[in-house]
């Protein structure tokens, strides 16, 4: 029992371990532009079908008025005021013949016979901004996995830092045992073994600025994938890998949809132009003559039809307002096409550099390895002192530290690249 308790603690004791796909899946599923989508489809589902209904489907109204005409009438030599008159010979007010007291209700049905067309254009319209909703979604995403890999890079690059510390403690305690050794055979001086005392603490503090740095980075990571756990994980390594070259930049497609969506909205306020045809018909009560309310129910039908032949311009300013836009718009396309040219070069010359550099100290790195193996056998033989062993020890390890932060530059140019050549 008791071994089976201290294997529990020590696999419970173990970090989790969390891949790139991991943080990337949780940045999608946090990302409030990505959640929002369904209600922003919704909102322009609900849009399309209320521009068919105003420009297709029929309206029925209820409507009513009673209008009053009050006379102030002198009849017998008496004065009287009635609010709505009838009829009168001798009084003060508007002229009976003209303007008499009415009363109408009735039910009115209105339906539009040439509103397809009319549609058709807020149709476009609509379409235009649903794709535009699913580009902005794809930019969004798009971003997050560059910003998620750059963090997630940092992360790694930190615990490389920490592991490397790790394996330079297991040298230098081992290169402590050997120097021991050689002081105590008198080929080393106490000097010597206090060098490596200070290279260890040296290393530790090293160690430490990973540790923080990593819980750092590992933090912002967390931030950009709104995860809550603040405890130690342990990431698995990842290789960015260089995309081949792509054809037509995904970025522009945000500008030919804006082009599209400006095209749209000239279309959409240029169908005010197209003759209008409604087709309606009452049903109700009208009657100037209160005594035979009975007898003036009745129906009506009839066309109504209506074209704008003129505005002052309007239109044609409304032309040239929208070819603005659209040269204004294709500005802005083609500074960002030559900017993520020349952004895609760079990345890719500055790749070319990290390849170089990186190989230039691996071959440093195996000079070193055997210059160090010469070293000890040069200290046994006393021909080398420990001095400069440990000169050179240090060179090494700042050699090997140089080269991680190389690599992890190199994922971070390639990132970059990746993400401008999309």
């Amino acid at each position: 029992m008791v071994a089976f308790i201290a294997i529990g603690l020590s696999v419970e004791a173990q970090p989790p371990r969390y891949s790139l796909e991991y943080y990337l899946a949780k940045a999608f599923q946090s990302s409030p532009l990505l959640l929002d989508k369904p209600n922003q489809a919704s909102i322009l589902n609900s849009e399309k079908q209320y521009l068919m209904n105003v420009y297709t489907h029929a309206q029925t109204l209820l409507s009513g008025n009673y209008l009053f005409v009050p006379i102030i009438q002198k009849d017998n030599g008496t004065t009287s005021f009635k609010w709505n008159a009838q009829s009168a010979d001798n009084y003060y007010g508007y002229d009976l013949g003209v303007s008499s007291g009415s009363l109408q209700y009735g039910l009115t049905w209105t339906k539009p016979l040439l509103g397809k067309n009319v549609y058709k254009a807020a149709e476009s319209q609509i379409n235009v901004q649903r794709d535009m909703l699913d580009n902005n979604i794809s930019l969004s995403r798009h971003d997050i996995e560059r910003n998620v890999t750059d963090q997630y890079i940092l992360c790694m690059l930190d615990k490389s830092q920490i592991l490397f510390s790790d394996s330079i403690s297991s040298i230098l305690a081992r290169q402590e045992a050997f120097i021991v050794k050689l002081a105590g055979m008198g080929q080393a001086n106490q000097s010597d073994i206090q060098r490596i005392h200070i290279e260890q603490k040296v290393n530790d503090e090293m160690k430490a600025s990973g540790m923080q740095s990593f819980r750092s980075h590992l933090m912002e990571l967390n931030t950009l994938c709104c995860i809550r756990d603040t405890g130690t994980v342990d990431l698995d390594r990842t290789d960015i890998i260089k995309r081949t070259a792509s054809g037509e930049s995904r970025f522009l497609r945000k500008y030919d949809l804006d082009s599209l969506y400006t095209i749209a909205s000239q279309h959409v306020y240029e169908s005010k132009y197209k003759p209008q045809l409604n087709v309606f018909t009452s049903l109700g009560m009208q009657t100037a003559h209160y005594n035979t309310l009975y007898k003036n129910y009745g129906l009506s039908a009839g066309l109504t039809f209506s074209m704008l032949l003129s505005d002052g311009k309007l239109k044609r300013i409304k032309r040239q307002e929208t070819q603005s836009a659209l040269s204004s718009i294709s500005v802005y396309r083609n500074n960002l096409l030559t900017q993520n040219n020349i952004r895609c070069n760079q990345c890719s010359l500055a790749i070319e550099d990290f390849d170089r550099r990186i190989r230039m100290l691996g071959t440093q790195l195996n000079e070193y390895d055997r210059l160090l193996e010469m070293g000890r056998k040069e200290i046994q033989a006393g021909q080398m002192s420990v001095f400069n062993y440990i000169s050179t020890l240090k060179n090494v390890i700042s050699t090997r530290q140089q080269k991680m932060i190389l690599e992890a530059n190199r994922q971070l140019a390639v990132n970059a690249y990746n993400y401008y050549n999309w």
